[in-house]
């Protein structure tokens, strides 16, 4: 008996070591596979990030926004019946679906670029942005 005692201590020792190699291997498939999941997955991201474009500059006591960034950057402009539209900055148009927002302080301006006039101190900026 004490034979057969040994044997099945050998017997489930190697079985021991087999099992532990199995999981071992699938653990490090697993890894593998995660990571490639947890790659395409960041790229897939990263494709849907749409990246902001932005011209900032200060106010200037008694101009006009329009003015300003005139000075600043290559524009396009078309008139509406609410005043200039800003259809092009520096190269970049207007989209079907993106367009230049134009902001005082933070906040999406009241008026029209050419009806703003600016005060020394005002955040101005312009922001290429998805229309919602």
């Amino acid at each position: 008996m004490a034979k057969s005692f040994d044997e099945t201590k050998v017997g489930f020792g190697l079985m021991n070591v087999i099992a532990i190699v199995i999981i071992i291997g699938l653990v490090g498939l697993g890894g593998h596979f995660l990571g490639k999941y947890e790659q395409n997955k960041s790229e897939s991201k990263t494709q849907k990030v749409e990246a902001v474009q932005t011209i900032a500059y200060d106010g200037a006591e008694g101009r006009s926004a329009l003015d300003l960034l005139k000075e600043k950057a290559e524009i396009q402009t078309q008139d509406s019946s609410l005043g200039a539209f800003v259809t092009t900055i520096n190269g970049t148009a207007n989209s079907e679906d993106h367009f230049w927002m134009f902001y005082v302080n933070g906040e999406l301006a009241p008026t029209a670029a050419d009806q703003f006039i600016t005060k020394d101190g005002d955040k101005i900026e312009w922001r290429y942005e998805k229309f919602q």
